[in-house]
């Protein structure tokens, strides 16, 4: 259900974790600094959340100062707000404001619409598009012809490219001609449900070289894409790769304070022995983020899940790994071989 929240220049309603609709009060006409700032320290009282798609309601022609515009361009105007759609009621209004857009370069994702529906459309696209660049793994999206759309930094620094130079690319392309990735297999890929694992496959590297990889696949939900599209996840299985993830964990994996190491013996004494814990599917996936330091609310952004869901969840493990804190639920994870 929407929750609403009343302040003295706007009305928000919040209708899941990341939408908020922002409508302006029939008294207000223009925006000067002031009412600027008011506004935002609303907004960020209000806790609404960050990386917030924000669905303002201009459609009764309520201007700004210059001022006023600097400071809603700035890093603290925009706090919390990953992209901003604007809906005015004239659709000059809106060619107008896109042309301004574009000399002014906002810090955020905006754009204007005269049309709800195309406005709600373009915020969730872009946030999916936010979150994938934030996500930890290597990420490709790829459209029904198999041309991709979309590679997060991770798989950029993987396979050697820039972003510019993968976009465009085809899979069969990509893959080095991989039948997996003809058009009768793209069709069914898209035809069919739920993850699907490809077995190994090797991709090209910007250096010429291919590296073997494994592919998860999976369609992105309706209404989070223009068109119909696949998610797919690459998992580095070259040796430098296997390299850098056991470098990457001595790294992580403090010593104890007292000794650097530890006999089994003296372990089953300071720790106790070590328990068999059964995680389900979803704890196996919020384990490692919850390692990497991530937020449930930023958990949640990767996983398109709620953050209650997600603290449910890790409460669940601490109660498995008989711990209190995160810190001790990672430290008994990671010392009983779970991360």
């Amino acid at each position: 259900m929407p929750t609403e929240f009343d302040t003295r220049y706007v009305r928000y309603t919040k209708f899941d974790q990341h939408l908020v609709v922002a409508a302006y009060k029939p008294i207000v006409h223009k925006i000067t600094e002031p009412i600027s700032r008011e506004i935002v320290q609303d907004r960020l009282a209000l806790n609404l959340g960050n990386n917030l798609l924000i669905l303002v309601k201009n459609e009764n022609g309520v201007s700004f100062d210059s001022a006023s515009m600097r400071y809603l361009s700035s890093q603290e105007g925009q706090s919390g707000i990953s992209a901003a759609a604007i809906l005015v009621h004239r659709w000059a209004d809106a060619v107008l404001g896109r042309f301004l857009l574009k000399i002014k370069r906002p810090g955020i994702d905006t754009n204007l619409f005269t049309n709800e529906a195309d406005a709600r459309a373009w915020l969730k696209w872009r946030y999916f598009h936010h979150t994938i660049e934030r996500h930890p793994e290597a990420l490709l999206i790829m459209d029904k012809t198999g041309q991709l759309t979309n590679a997060n930094h991770k798989a950029c620094a993987l396979l050697g490219y820039t972003k510019a130079n993968l976009v465009g690319k085809t899979m069969h392309w990509l893959s080095q001609g991989n039948e997996c990735f003809s058009p009768g297999q793209i069709r069914r890929h898209l035809s069919s449900s739920g993850l699907e694992v490809l077995p190994v496959k090797q991709l090209k590297a910007q250096s010429g070289a291919g590296i073997p990889v494994q592919l998860t696949l999976t369609q992105v939900k309706e209404g989070w894409s223009k068109q119909r599209e696949m998610l797919i996840m690459v998992k580095d299985l070259s040796l430098t790769g296997i390299l850098a993830t056991v470098e990457n964990a001595l790294e992580t994996t403090p010593c104890p304070k007292e000794h650097k190491t530890l006999t089994a013996a003296q372990q089953l004494l300071k720790h106790g022995p070590r328990k068999e814990i059964r995680l389900t599917p979803r704890e196996q996936e919020i384990l490692p983020l919850i390692a990497q330091g991530l937020t449930s609310k930023e958990i949640a952004q990767v996983l398109d899940c709620s953050d209650r869901t997600v603290e449910n969840h890790r409460a669940a493990m601490c109660k498995k790994f008989g711990e209190h804190s995160p810190s001790q639920l990672i430290s008994r994870a990671k010392e009983w071989g779970y991360l």
